[in-house]
C-alpha cells in the first residue's frame, strides 16, 4: 500500500490535480453534476475566498517529535479534525463510491457523513465502517416527516454515531449546467450521454458493469426499481425542517445530533436551544 501511495501524491500532489483527472475520466453531465452551483455560480467562488481568507499563524520554538493531528468529537478519537462530506448520487460518478468512501474513512479513522441520497445504504455504510459513520438526513416533510423519522431510525439502529439534519434544501434549485445537459432524474441515456460516455470510456465500462446506481436509502418507500427511487426523491425529499420538526427529531435521537446549514448566529443559537450538539456551518457548497 505504500508504494501505491507514494505513487499516487506524485501523480495528484495537489487537489486541481485530481479535478483535471476527474474532468478527464468523467462524461461532461457528470462532472458538470459534481462540480455545478445553483443560478449563476456565484456562492461557490464566495466560498473559496473565505476559506482562502482564512490564515493560519504558525508558532515556533517547540518539539515537533510528537505531533498527534487527532481531535476528539462526540465521544470519539478522530485521526484528524477533517472528514468526508456527503454528496449525492455518488455513484454516478464511479460505481462502487459511496462503499470506497466508507471503507476508506474507516481504515483513516476519518469521520464518514453518509447522505440520504448517497448510492448505498445507511445500513451497508454502517457495517463497513462502524467506528466512523454520521448520518445526513434529508427533510421528507411530507406526512409530518415520517420518512425522515423512519431514516433517523434507521441510522440509529446500524449504528450511525451522528445524526446531522439538513436545513440548507428548503426547495429544489435551478442548476443551469444540468438543465444545458438534459440531466434529469429519473436519469435518461439520452444520444448525448451515450456519447459522452463513449468519450469518457473507463467509466462508461465501469456503468456497463455495474450499472447506473439508484437512491439505496429510498427504495424502502418507493418500491423497487431506479426509476421509482428517483421519481419519489423528485416528489418528496425536500420541504425543509422548521424548528419543531428538529425539536421532536432531537427528542427521538439518542446520540449526538447536528444540524447542517446554518449561516446566522441566530440559527445556531436556536439551534443550540433545542440542544444540539454541533452545526456545520453551510450554504450546501452553493449547490442549493
Amino acid at each position: 500500500m505504500e508504494p501505491q501511495l507514494a505513487l499516487l501524491r506524485r501523480r495528484y500532489p495537489t487537489l486541481e490535480d485530481l479535478e483535471r483527472r476527474a474532468r478527464w475520466r468523467l462524461p461532461r453531465f457528470a462532472w458538470d453534476f459534481l462540480q455545478g452551483g445553483a443560478g449563476d455560480e456565484t456562492g461557490m467562488p464566495r466560498n473559496r475566498a473565505a476559506l482562502r481568507a482564512v490564515q493560519v499563524v504558525p508558532r515556533y520554538g517547540v518539539s515537533v517529535a510528537a505531533t498527534d493531528p487527532g481531535a476528539d468529537l462526540f465521544g470519539h478519537r478522530y485521526a484528524a479534525p477533517i472528514g468526508i462530506a456527503p454528496v449525492g448520487f455518488d455513484g454516478l460518478f464511479w460505481p462502487g463510491a459511496t462503499r470506497q468512501l466508507a471503507m476508506a474513512a474507516q481504515a483513516m479513522n476519518l469521520p464518514y457523513m453518509v447522505g440520504t441520497l448517497a448510492t448505498e445504504s445507511i445500513e451497508t455504510v454502517a457495517a463497513l465502517a462502524p467506528d466512523v459513520t454520521w448520518f445526513q438526513l434529508y427533510p421528507l416533510a411530507a406526512d409530518n416527516h415520517r420518512v425522515s423519522h423512519d431514516l433517523a431510525q434507521r441510522a440509529e439502529r446500524a449504528g450511525a454515531r451522528v445524526l446531522a439534519a439538513t436545513l440548507d434544501v428548503p426547495a429544489r434549485t435551478k442548476r443551469p449546467r444540468d438543465l444545458r445537459n438534459g440531466f434529469t432524474m429519473p436519469f435518461r441515456i439520452t444520444p448525448s450521454a451515450l456519447l459522452q460516455g463513449a468519450v469518457a470510456l473507463p467509466w462508461a465500462l465501469a456503468i456497463a458493469r455495474r450499472g447506473i446506481p439508484t437512491f439505496a436509502n429510498i427504495t424502502a418507500y418507493s418500491g423497487p426499481g431506479r426509476d421509482a427511487a428517483a421519481a419519489y426523491v423528485g416528489k418528496h425529499v425536500g420541504g425543509g425542517f422548521a424548528w419543531e420538526s428538529l425539536a421532536r427529531l432531537r427528542d427521538r435521537w439518542p446520540r449526538a445530533m447536528m444540524v447542517k446549514g446554518v449561516l446566522h448566529p441566530a440559527d445556531a443559537e436556536k439551534a443550540v436551544s433545542l440542544g444540539m450538539d454541533g452545526i456545520v456551518v453551510s450554504n450546501h457548497g452553493g449547490r442549493q
